[in-house]
């Protein structure tokens, strides 16, 4: 039940707390998991759904990964079953792996369909629609969020539409159709704060950055970016927060604020191969377009020397330092 609680709560206001206790009780709870998994398939099942998220955003994906798979070839079924899928799909997909990803997300839209569970229909519709994406097929995953959306608004609040929204808009984004993504993006921010998502309010508020950056408007960017990522890492997660650092060192770069761009080209670097996380293409692009550009400005030996003093940052010390004013110059 503690576990169960502290998933639920870490999106939440007090998520910085929880996710604290969570992290100084893992060994404890990996303990738990092992016991279960021996003993008590069904505590195992609960503890995995219930850690799922927290596995997924706080940087933990082998081994999160290791602890779905168990638990689904100890018997998980039903919604248990199809929210676990969940967990190990979007895990898989962010470490890159999107046969697994696939595969996941195909067998839990079948038990969604079975059980009439419109959350896990919605979220498998929601992994195929960006694997979809990444293989080419962008009418394929345009139809799909566009499912994803009507799912929900049929649900009314419950569904929470602004979630899938919001998932369609960083679609758009990614396809360069911004005109839609501004109007969207301040929709889904707005339900996002009457509801009180605080991760979504920093999720969407970082994205508003992104929107920036991309647009070619960097001291617009900063601002966004800087708060959407003091609101995520508030919560204590990484996934988000780790995908910001590529546009701060971007967004400081075009500013003139050369160093500080290599050290967080550094960090994100060090970070993003810590955690296993996959970039998409395009954001995988810009960080080797702004490798480039500051290697270029700075010369090869001190932007070698600046990239590693950034790749041997904690992931808080980055955090840290990309919020802070130093070596900002007049940014």
């Amino acid at each position: 039940e503690w576990a169960e609680r502290a998933g639920r709560e870490l999106g939440r206001h007090q998520g910085a707390t929880w996710d604290t206790r969570l992290q100084s009780e893992l060994p404890n709870v990996r303990a738990a998991l092992e016991w279960a998994s021996e003993h008590r398939a069904e505590l195992l099942h609960r503890i995995a759904v219930a850690l799922r998220v927290f596995w997924n955003t706080r940087g933990y994906l082998r081994e999160g990964r290791g602890w779905l798979e168990r638990s689904l070839g100890t018997g998980a079924d039903g919604i248990r079953r199809a929210e676990i899928l969940g967990g190990l799909g979007w895990i898989s997909r962010a470490m890159g792996d999107r046969r697994g990803a696939a595969e996941a997300a195909q067998e839990r839209l079948r038990l969604a369909q079975a059980l009439s569970d419109p959350k896990n229909l919605t979220g498998a519709l929601g992994l195929l629609a960006v694997l979809a994406e990444e293989r080419g097929a962008v009418d394929e995953a345009e139809k799909l969020h566009e499912e994803c959306i009507a799912i929900s608004l049929a649900q009314g609040e419950q569904g929470r539409p602004e979630r899938h929204r919001g998932n369609y808009a960083e679609f758009l984004l990614r396809q360069g159709r911004y005109d839609e993504v501004a109007l969207i993006l301040r929709e889904c921010l707005a339900a996002a704060r009457e509801r009180g998502d605080t991760f979504l309010v920093g999720r969407y508020t970082a994205d508003t950055g992104a929107l920036a950056v991309v647009e070619g408007r960097p001291a617009d960017a900063l601002p966004l970016l800087a708060e959407g990522v003091r609101i995520l890492h508030g919560l204590g997660e990484r996934y988000g927060t780790v995908y910001c650092l590529p546009l701060l060192a971007e967004s400081f770069a075009a500013l003139g604020a050369l160093e500080k761009g290599a050290r967080l080209v550094g960090c994100a670097e060090a970070l993003l191969e810590a955690t296993e996380l996959a970039l998409w293409a395009e954001s995988l692009s810009r960080l080797e377009d702004t490798v480039e550009s500051l290697r270029g400005a700075l010369g090869e030996d001190r932007f070698a020397a600046l990239r590693a003093e950034g790749a041997e940052m904690s992931f808080d010390d980055a955090v840290a330092y990309a919020l802070s004013e130093e070596d900002s110059g007049d940014v």
